[in-house]
């Protein structure tokens, strides 16, 4: 027998011998089969005493698994509310303007009930006034009438040249530190001259120096003297002044003085006479 055949002859009985190892250990570990019961019972102490509601079960877990703690009975049966076709959103959403809604008509009741506290409170303390004596309104009835010359370059009037103009047309500087044209008979101020710089004052004392953009003649009423013949004679000498300077004759909104403001000024100085009048006679029979 040679070497090769002794090989192959020990090959084969090695393969035998695992084969049969393989199959002793097979056999083996089926009759070592180890069998564990795990229910709760084998964990309890010795001392411990068997839960009699506690029935006997097999655990799934290593540590006996879950232990029942009692018997819930089968709820009634639900309804969905989407079975019954309401939606919660809608139905949360109604809720809580019905809430918005009610919390205003609370609020809304509140505040009237406090206003109508607050009016019979006023009522008692200030009862309405009697209205059998007439409400004087005389000093109510006042009207202005206002015309402006200004100049027509950013230089202005001299002091000197605009008081040459002034006095040519019977104006003399008086009280308030400004001009005014005065009555013959009662003395009083029939229309006045102001500087249209403020504070509208002439600073005569120091004549070189002044210097004026502009003159504001103002006729108030009711004056001394019927109002038509005063506002002509304050027109015709604004007129003068305004030519006397090279200025511009201007109406209280800054407009050009024409024919038909004139007579604009004239009606308002006729409709307060009237009203005036009115109120005067009005008050004599009260």
């Amino acid at each position: 027998m040679d070497i090769k055949e002794i090989i192959l002859l020990g090959g084969g009985l090695l393969l035998v011998a695992v084969i049969g190892h393989g199959i002793w250990v097979a056999r083996r570990s089926r009759q070592g089969d180890l069998k564990m019961d795990i229910s709760p019972k084998n964990f309890r102490d010795a001392d411990d005493e068997p839960l009699p509601e506690e029935p006997s079960m097999r655990g799934e877990l290593p540590n006996g698994g879950a232990r029942i703690v009692s018997v819930i009975e089968d709820p009634e049966p639900r309804q969905d509310s989407l079975a019954l076709g309401i939606d919660p959103l809608r139905a949360r959403r109604d809720e809580q303007q019905k809430s918005v809604q009610a919390r205003k008509e609370q609020s809304k009741a509140q505040s009237n009930s406090r206003r109508k506290s607050a009016v019979e409170k006023q009522r008692r303390v200030d009862p309405a006034p009697e209205l059998e004596k007439p409400v004087d309104v005389s000093s109510e009835l006042a009207e202005l009438i206002v015309l402006h010359v200004l100049a027509s370059t950013e230089q202005g009037f001299a002091g000197a040249d605009l008081v040459t103009a002034l006095r040519d047309q019977g104006l003399r500087f008086g009280e308030m530190n400004i001009f005014h044209y005065l009555h013959e008979d009662s003395g009083s101020a029939l229309y006045s001259v102001a500087n249209a710089v403020e504070p509208g004052t002439f600073d005569l004392a120091d004549l070189p120096a002044l210097r004026s953009p502009g003159l504001t003649f103002f006729l108030q009423l009711p004056a001394k003297v019927d109002g038509i013949e005063a506002l002509e004679h304050m027109v015709e000498a604004a007129q003068n002044v305004a030519k006397a300077l090279s200025g511009d004759l201007k109406d209280e909104n800054m407009s050009a003085l024409t024919g038909q403001t004139v007579e604009h000024l004239r009606e308002r100085v006729s409709d307060f006479a009237r009203r005036y009048l009115t109120q005067q006679a009005y008050e004599s029979d009260a």
